[in-house]
């Protein structure tokens, strides 16, 4: 009835240790309680992670910060603290394509996700082609709310490839900027893109 299926499933070798070991008995459920807690807390971020739509699972231990001298190893060990996602600050790293912007971007959303922090990843082009298509299907309004929902979103490569135009319908521009003026001071939008931000 309480859902306490790992404690079920290991209840035997919980007894088996409690004869052996004789622990008083806050011991023994913190044993077992605490067991049964990670399990769901490791559920909790695994749920998070795949519902994040990160294309790979990258974390900071595996960035090579020797091979791209140029970035503040430091800076971004503190970003990982996230606090920029707690004060709902955005973030923008630029830099030529292979520098290892969406690396550290997916690393970041990852740790969000284990922080058990709701986050959104996508590219430019994806996000834009999603909002497009609730304007075919009339379901506009409820994804670009999906979109501004999450405490984190993470949009990779703006400025990389082509976004159509299309007659008679918004710009891509247009729908970036009302995401991100809805998203803006609500909460934290991380953007990677090739263009400096003075070309902006």
């Amino acid at each position: 009835m309480l859902g306490l299926d790992h404690v079920l499933e290991n209840l035997d070798e919980h007894l088996a240790w409690a004869i052996r070991e004789k622990p008083p008995a806050a011991e023994l459920l913190d044993r077992v309680l605490g067991e049964q807690a990670a399990v769901r807390l490791e559920r909790r971020i695994e749920r998070r992670i795949a519902l994040s739509g990160l294309r790979e699972r990258k974390n900071l231990e595996g960035f090579d910060f020797n091979f791209q001298p140029g970035i503040d190893r430091a800076q971004i060990l503190e970003l990982s603290r996230l606090d920029f996602v707690n004060r709902q600050e955005d973030l923008v790293i630029t830099g030529k394509t292979g520098t290892g912007k969406s690396h550290i971007l997916q690393a970041l959303g990852l740790k969000a996700c284990e922080k058990q922090v709701s986050v959104r990843y996508g590219r430019c082009t994806d996000i834009v082609d999603d909002l497009y298509a609730g304007i075919a299907d009339n379901s506009y309004p409820a994804r670009l709310r999906r979109w501004v929902a999450p405490p984190l979103l993470i949009i990779d490569d703006v400025g990389l490839g082509q976004i159509k135009k299309r007659d008679d319908e918004p710009t891509a521009a247009h729908m970036l900027f009302n995401l991100l003026d809805q998203r803006h001071t609500h909460a934290s939008t991380a953007i990677t893109s090739n263009i400096k931000l003075s070309a902006w």
